[in-house]
């Protein structure tokens, strides 16, 4: 039914009982004006959704690929983004492998550079919701992982943090360190 119909009805309705045409007028504000409101929190709790689905995509890494090295570069989530946080960062290496992790309250961030080829990142990020109806709290968690285009160093890795990302840029190796050519023996 159109709107213009449910007014007509309405006033119909008014005069078959006897009331004011303003009592009507009134009502159907009001009923609009609640209409209005309904919509309007309906549209922003959507908004707030669709902002915790945006986090939980998986687009905070990203790889650069140049002649001698590989830089990865992970947009840290702004729960991650402060003073108070980046200083518990913590990066390590070894031959084969760089890890790094950064917790901070109930978020986290977790990095790894695997057989000097294979990397792989997670966050964890908790949010809290309070306002005056209802207060809760979400838990969005997702991973990447990534073959790198090159077998890099992982012991001579340079870490940076500029504008919220974590930038490492490490070496390619010629070969993988530890590996040997195995023989094949045929007959």
């Amino acid at each position: 039914m159109k709107k213009n119909q449910i007014f007509t009805l309405c006033l119909l309705t008014s005069f078959a009982y006897n009331c004011q045409a303003d009592d009507l007028f009134k009502s159907i504000k009001g009923i609009i004006k609640a209409e209005q409101e309904f919509f309007e929190n309906l549209s922003k709790e959507l908004d707030d959704l669709n902002s915790e689905e945006q986090d939980k995509k998986i687009e905070f890494v990203t790889v650069d690929n140049d002649e001698k090295t590989v830089t990865i570069k992970i947009a840290l989530p702004k729960e991650l983004n402060n003073k108070e946080a980046l200083e518990k960062l913590d990066i390590k290496s070894s031959k084969k492998k760089l890890e790094g992790n950064l917790e901070h309250q109930e978020s986290s961030i977790y990095f790894a550079v695997t057989n000097n080829r294979v990397l792989t990142v997670s966050k964890v990020i908790k949010k809290t919701n309070d306002n005056e109806k209802n207060k809760h709290s979400s838990l969005s968690s997702s991973s990447q992982t990534v073959t790198l285009p090159s077998i890099v160093n992982t012991l001579d890795a340079v870490a940076e943090i500029k504008d919220g990302i974590l930038s490492i840029v490490l070496p390619k190796s010629v070969q993988p360190q530890d590996w040997k050519q195995v023989p094949i023996k045929t007959n």
